[in-house]
């Protein structure tokens, strides 16, 4: 516990330590966001929006923090490797997700997809270390990298678990800041696990980036995400509701429609009694009363009905 808070006040820059926890903050809130959305409609669209959203922002928060570590020697990434810890965290974070919305009636599996994506936190994580170029080699404290793994995957299970349970946006926002701790936790104890032994050569690879040119592509690179991310689900929620309000109006006039066919009965009985004749003239059987009145009998259709004159709209059988 000792060498964790050492890592964590005095290898880092605390400046950059917050940046990259409100990274990861909000890249989990934007993605529960959207994965709140694959419960009602086109789950697979959803799931991979926020899959890549909160994988973009495991993978932010990461390297900022990488950044902000000062082992006391020049730091370096590979390109390649660096490409390929964001992908499979993305990958990873993507298949926890689906877990959560096809397991929502389970009452374990949206646990076991969160721990899935504690487990993508660790692997984006060790894959990110593999692409350090230093002058040096990085001998690893094993507990403390099998204690980072834990914590990253218990806290990502109680991200999931809150997930299936939140009702609203407080829910899923209470989600986002425990994947937060998940991350956080995982990231600075395994950096605590890290003990840098300086070399005379430094290892060569094909392709760096160098560190002013990683921080401001991932500054835009998670600017861009963000912003993309609240577009799309904000114009999902609308069009959401525009398809609801269109389905209450189709459904309103069908049932006027339903209730005008059931009072046809109703308006012909009134009809009938304003038109009738007076008792005195029931008997004629000349001219259209008769049939007015046997228009007038239950059961009647009502398509055969006599007009106000007392003439029949349609013709009919005397």
């Amino acid at each position: 516990m000792d060498r964790i808070i050492y890592c964590l006040t005095v290898e880092h820059d605390l400046r950059l330590v917050v940046v990259a926890g409100l990274v990861s903050l909000l890249s989990g809130a934007v993605g529960y966001d959207l994965l709140a959305r694959a419960h009602a409609e086109r789950r697979l669209l959803w799931i991979s929006a926020a899959g890549f959203v909160t994988g973009s922002g495991i993978w932010a928060t990461h390297f900022i923090a990488i950044l902000a570590y000062d082992p006391g020697v020049a730091l370096g990434f590979g390109l390649v490797t660096t490409a390929a810890s964001g992908i499979a965290g993305t990958l990873i974070a993507g298949l926890g997700f689906a877990a959560m919305v096809y397991g929502r009636a389970d009452r374990t599996l949206p646990a076991i997809g969160g721990a899935i994506l504690g487990g993508g936190v660790a692997v984006l994580h060790y894959v990110g270390m593999a692409a350090l170029v230093i002058p040096g080699a990085i001998v690893w404290d094993e507990p403390l990298v099998g204690w980072s793994i834990l914590l990253g995957c218990v806290l990502g299970a109680a991200s999931g678990e809150l997930f299936r349970r939140a009702q609203g946006i407080g829910g899923r926002l209470v989600s986002a800041v425990v994947l937060t701790l998940a991350v956080c936790s995982h990231h600075f104890t395994g950096m605590a696990a890290v003990t840098v032994l300086r070399a005379a050569k430094v290892s060569d690879e094909g392709m760096t980036l160098p560190k002013t040119w990683l921080v401001l592509a991932i500054v835009a690179t998670m600017l861009v995400i963000l912003l993309f991310g609240v577009i799309g689900g904000t114009l999902g929620r609308m069009f959401a509701t525009q398809r609801q309000r269109e389905a209450r109006r189709l459904s309103a006039l069908a049932n006027a429609a339903f209730e005008g066919i059931v009072n046809l009965p109703q308006w012909r009985d009134r009809r009938c009694k304003r038109e009738l004749l007076p008792p005195d003239r029931r008997g004629a059987r000349r001219g259209p009363w008769p049939r007015l009145q046997r228009a007038c009998e239950p059961g009647r259709p009502p398509s055969r009905r006599p007009g106000a004159d007392g003439r029949w709209l349609h013709a009919a059988r005397a």
